[in-house]
């Protein structure tokens, strides 16, 4: 039976505020363990070394999976089955300031032997030639859904300038062995994101706090950064920094680029749907969680669809669990919009730490009121899911965020899940139904 779908303001459990004061970090123990397993697949697929690429985005980051530096100081990893490792970086001396200062902070990457190669197609063959790989299998450890399209054209690059000088190597693909190890997650990388997952449970009690009328998003954004930056936490977005995309008028939606254009941030108003993505970094591991706030009782139209958002939501922890697969987890998700003829803008559903399996997005957005009459017959892509295959193990960690609209109305909530050994673990109440605030 569904659960109350909306929840009002004033009854919003509290968070516990003095968990933010702990500061998980990962051990050396950490980095055995993963260069173990790493090394474990590399013996079962006959590879000598890996070349590793840096992520598309911070959260989806292979290369410091590999060194614990921060996001954009490796563009490769060099990880031999035998011997030390090397990190790339083939930027500018900028970096160096960074890196020095850091160790002298006491922020100390896994990996010593870092280089600052001026031509680094070069080095990497004469690093091969020294480690005696000249004919040698090579493994490729690319990246996740959103980074694929870029890397596959560097590697491509990459490969191709190293056997036009060692034309004896043979490369690999192993990223879909390689991102089973990555998605299962040890204690440490748990405590991590259980504790960005709580500063979203904190910052979706203070974007609840501001949503009144005559405030504006941008005093979200700095409640949201106030509130979180002093207790490690990096808030952060990809497409709408420094905090979150903010959606703020009568039909809600993912967000409006007032900043991106240097206007005044949007007043929030009587009758407003408040929504937005919030993002939250502790170290290298990263949780989202969807906000849906209704500034005054929301009208029938939005309790039908928090109603199917928050369906789905239910189903999906029902059902998600250690041996079925993600496309069956998606296929119980998708229930509910499709018996309510709603269309659907994001995935419902995806892991998190990479984003590898991602359930479909704009599943019917032509059905967005006023589409044809702004962009004619133009074809809208509708990206289909990734990685349906994906057998769920303990560990796991995914973003629940169903959604669904009627026209130009939507709604969508959502937050962080932890696979356990016989079911899963939710980690956020408040971004998961929809918020109704006094106006």
């Amino acid at each position: 039976m569904l659960k109350k779908p909306i929840a009002q303001a004033k009854s919003l459990p509290r968070p516990d505020y003095s968990k933010l004061s702990k500061y998980p970090t990962l051990s050396l123990k950490e980095r055995n363990r993963r260069f173990d397993l790493i090394r474990k697949m590399m013996v079962k697929y006959d590879v000598e070394a890996l070349i590793v690429l840096q992520g598309g985005m911070r959260c989806d980051d292979t290369s410091t999976y590999f060194t614990n530096a921060w996001f954009g100081s490796t563009q490769f990893v060099f990880f031999p089955l035998k011997g030390e490792p090397v990190a790339f970086n083939e930027r500018d001396p900028l970096e160096i300031d960074t890196f020095m200062k850091g160790e002298s902070y006491g922020i100390n990457s896994w990996i010593r032997d870092w280089r600052f190669p001026p031509d680094g197609r070069h080095d990497w063959v004469t690093l091969l030639r020294q480690r005696g790989l000249t004919s040698s299998r090579i493994g490729i450890i690319g990246n996740g859904v959103f980074g694929r399209q870029m890397q596959a054209i560097i590697i491509k690059g990459l490969t191709n300038d190293i056997k036009i000088a060692l034309p004896k190597i043979t490369f690999i693909d192993l990223w879909k062995p390689f991102v089973q190890i990555m998605l299962v997650k040890s204690q440490e990388e748990i405590a991590m994101f259980s504790k960005a997952a709580l500063a979203l449970e904190v910052a979706a009690e203070k974007f609840v706090s501001v949503c009144e009328p005559g405030n504006d998003v941008a005093d979200i954004q700095r409640e949201i950064i106030n509130i979180l930056i002093p207790y490690g936490v990096d808030i952060w977005s990809p497409s709408h920094p420094p905090a979150c995309c903010i959606a703020c008028g009568p039909e809600g939606g993912r967000g409006i680029s007032w900043l991106a254009h240097g206007l005044k941030p949007p007043i929030i108003k009587k009758g407003d749907l408040v929504e937005c993505e919030l993002m939250a970094n502790v170290g290298h591991l990263h949780a989202q969680a969807l906000m849906a706030v209704s500034v005054g009782k929301p009208n029938q139209e939005k309790i039908t669809l928090a109603s199917l958002a928050r369906e789905a939501y239910e189903s999906g922890l029902n059902v998600l669990r250690p041996g079925i697969t993600f496309g069956e987890l998606v296929e119980v998700m998708s229930r509910p919009n499709k018996r309510g003829k709603a269309w659907q803008l994001s995935p419902s559903v995806h892991t998190l730490n990479p984003h590898e399996a991602v359930s479909s997005c704009g599943v019917g957005i032509s059905n967005f009121t006023g589409l044809k009459e702004r962009l004619g017959d133009v074809s809208l892509a509708e990206p289909k899911m990734q990685r349906a295959d994906l057998v769920i193990e303990p560990g796991m960690l995914f973003e629940f965020e169903p959604n669904s609209a009627y026209g130009r109305t939507y709604v969508s909530i959502g937050g962080n899940i932890i696979v356990t050994s016989n079911g899963c673990k939710e980690l956020n109440k408040i971004p998961t139904r929809m918020v109704v605030t006094p106006a």
